[in-house]
């Protein structure tokens, strides 16, 4: 595992969005994207960064073990390579939750805006990380978040309790 010095690296966004990454006596990586390791459970350690090489394949230039000794500026520029390529809506309301023969289907609200999903309800289609996180997998293998019951308005409380409990 090669974990890198965070004081030895920068990361940059160029006027396109593309990102790079400059490692000091080593060179700049072109169009890099990063890859949490643990993203449910610690998403802020243990970060690859990699770029794509021959054939579509991606290859790891390192791991920054902690994001947080990187300067804030440089944090926000992880944080927003990781968002863009793993957006999961939150779901900030459900306006009800259907039992339907193997499946049910939920009427939310997303950051996104409103969305219709069906799941196949199993404990491998909604989970609740260490940080009681809701992770929702559709039928389509798309994925929600609940990162607060506690922000949901009290009805949508009702409709999740119907499910979780």
């Amino acid at each position: 595992m090669n974990l890198l010095n965070p004081q030895n690296i920068k990361f940059q966004r160029t006027e396109t969005s593309i990102f790079n990454c400059a490692i000091e006596n080593d060179k700049t990586y072109k169009n890099i994207f990063c890859v949490p390791l643990f993203p449910l459970s610690d998403p802020d350690n243990f970060i690859s960064i990699n770029i794509t090489a021959e054939f579509d394949r991606f290859k790891e230039i390192g791991i920054i073990e902690d994001l947080n000794d990187l300067p804030s500026e440089q944090q926000d520029i992880i944080k927003d390579i990781i968002r863009i390529r793993y957006l999961i809506p939150e779901i900030i309301n459900i306006r009800k939750i259907i039992k339907k023969p193997g499946l049910y289907e939920w009427d939310v609200i997303t950051d996104r805006g409103e969305k219709i999903f069906f799941f196949h309800y199993s404990h491998e289609n909604i989970r609740v990380t260490d940080k009681k996180i809701i992770i929702i997998t559709d039928i389509h293998k798309c994925r929600y978040k609940i990162s607060s019951i506690k922000k949901l308005p009290s009805k949508a409380q009702s409709e999740l309790d119907k499910i979780i409990l």
